[in-house]
């Protein structure tokens, strides 16, 4: 387990990319949690910037990492007031991350895989189970080539700023590295790429609440 902050880089600590190297920094298998992220946990430094953090939170969770997060306002010490911890506009964007991870992949078997993406024209990360669900981030959209293994895959755009969904035509890849292009260069994007035939990726609930529920009288 490691707990981290993303100081010391030499880009913004506000920005996507010191969040994410510092977790790929101390990945070394989940879990890995980003306890004192600068674009995060005191959002009163990016000036009512709400994008920001949805774009630092996409830093972590792309290093396989998760994240605590709040919004405190414009002042860092007004935090007594509880409707003034969340943002609406963050707390969408983190609402949408949330769904994507819960509910569309299997998080849990995803690693970081930087190496599989080429010839990016924006900033863009990769989580990967190889040969069966690829997520791509790509800020800003643009263009990129994403390594990926022999199979038919269903492609999917997420806009991370509304949760609107453009799906694509299938692929059939055979060992290759696959060109892809966001929608648009307007907002930020998610690329799904999963084997044909996968389901959205998580356990049954009922299942899941039996695995990780822990009892008084269990301990």
């Amino acid at each position: 387990f490691a707990a981290i902050e993303n100081h010391g880089y030499d880009w913004s600590s506000k920005e996507s990319r010191s969040h994410h190297q510092a977790c790929l920094d101390a990945y070394k298998g989940k879990p890995v949690y980003m306890s004192e992220g600068n674009g995060l946990w005191r959002p009163c430094w990016n000036a009512d910037n709400p994008v920001k953090i949805m774009q630092s939170a996409w830093g972590c969770t792309m290093a396989g990492a998760s994240f605590c997060w709040q919004w405190v306002g414009k002042n860092c010490q007004d935090h007594t007031d509880p409707k003034k911890l969340f943002d609406t506009d963050a707390a969408e964007y983190i609402d949408i991350l949330y769904d994507i991870m819960e509910n569309e992949v299997f998080f849990e078997k995803l690693e970081p895989h930087n190496d599989f993406v080429s010839n990016a024209s924006s900033q863009t990360y990769c989580l990967a189970n190889q040969g069966n669900q690829y997520v791509v981030y790509a800020e800003n959209g643009g263009s990129f080539k994403l390594s990926v293994s022999a199979n038919r895959y269903n492609i999917v755009w997420v806009d991370l700023r509304t949760g609107n969904r453009q799906e694509e035509p299938a692929i059939n890849v055979e060992n290759e590295k696959f060109s892809f292009t966001a929608p648009s260069t307007e907002t930020d994007w998610l690329l799904l790429v999963k084997k044909d035939g996968s389901t959205q990726g998580k356990y049954d609930l009922k299942q899941r609440n039996k695995i990780v529920t822990i009892t008084s009288e269990g301990l």
